[in-house]
């Protein structure tokens, strides 16, 4: 266990060590899920008057929110796992 606590340190700081990573793993996301709320608004389209039903009643933003927060967690492990392999490759 302590290995793994040791490893998941060194990871975080090899993540945090470079200040661009962190922001577009973290900052760009929110941004754009700010700009896609802006411009679609969380108006349900409840298919009125023949009307399509759009994202199954709900809102866009209930849609792009869990989304945007999928795709966060997606990059930041990736970006992770990816400097893991290479520290262990060069090691």
């Amino acid at each position: 266990m302590t290995s793994l606590l040791k490893m998941t340190w060194v990871e975080t700081k090899l993540f945090l060590r470079e200040p661009v990573t962190v922001l577009f793993t973290f900052a760009l996301p929110l941004m754009i899920l700010y700009v896609l709320g802006g411009v679609f608004g969380n108006e349900a389209n409840p298919g009125g008057n023949g009307g399509l039903v759009v994202y199954g009643g709900y809102g866009p933003t209930n849609w792009f929110t869990p989304a945007c927060c999928g795709f966060d967690d997606l990059t930041a492990i990736t970006y992770s796992k990816s400097s893991f392999f290479i520290y262990k490759v060069n090691s």
